[in-house]
């Protein structure tokens, strides 16, 4: 994986370009990578943009930006995270978690619960819609969420 090779640096040699990998010490080369022109760098980044992570409005992603928004659209949703949070407050703390870690964690659990009760009240049994409400809700970063909830 790419994130496990160190730090890749770029020499240009004319119209090609050299990779080598670094240690992330500031070490010397560990391998290089050969010469690769101007297209094989764009199909490259091409490949990248799909693995690299994405984020949407300064959220982790789409889901958790269209999940926030929505909790915080109404009233209900307003006084529905305070609730809790005063729920997740009075919790009691988690002996591995630092206080903030335990409210914070459990915010988030009870965050995903509510949703996903939310999400079988709405569409009861199996169909192609609730899959796919399910996939997208398991891309909420429900910990993020129940931060951005914590600091506001």
């Amino acid at each position: 994986m790419l994130n496990n090779m160190g730090n890749v640096r770029v020499k240009a040699q004319g119209n090609q370009f050299a990779f080598g990998v670094y240690t992330d010490d500031g070490g010397t080369e560990k391998q290089p990578y050969g010469l690769f022109n101007e297209q094989d760098i764009q199909d490259l980044a091409g490949r990248l943009n799909h693995i690299a992570p994405k984020t949407y409005n300064g959220w982790t992603n789409y889901e958790t930006c269209a999940v926030k928004l929505w909790l915080d659209n109404d009233e209900g949703s307003q006084e529905l995270q305070r609730e809790l949070l005063d729920q997740a407050k009075d919790t009691p703390k988690v002996s591995v978690w630092t206080i903030e870690e335990t409210v914070k964690f459990t915010l988030a659990d009870l965050l995903k619960d509510t949703v996903d009760e939310m999400r079988g009240e709405l569409y009861p049994g199996a169909s192609m819609f609730t899959d796919l409400l399910g996939a997208a809700l398991s891309e909420v970063n429900w910990n993020e969420i129940a931060e951005s909830i914590i600091n506001d």
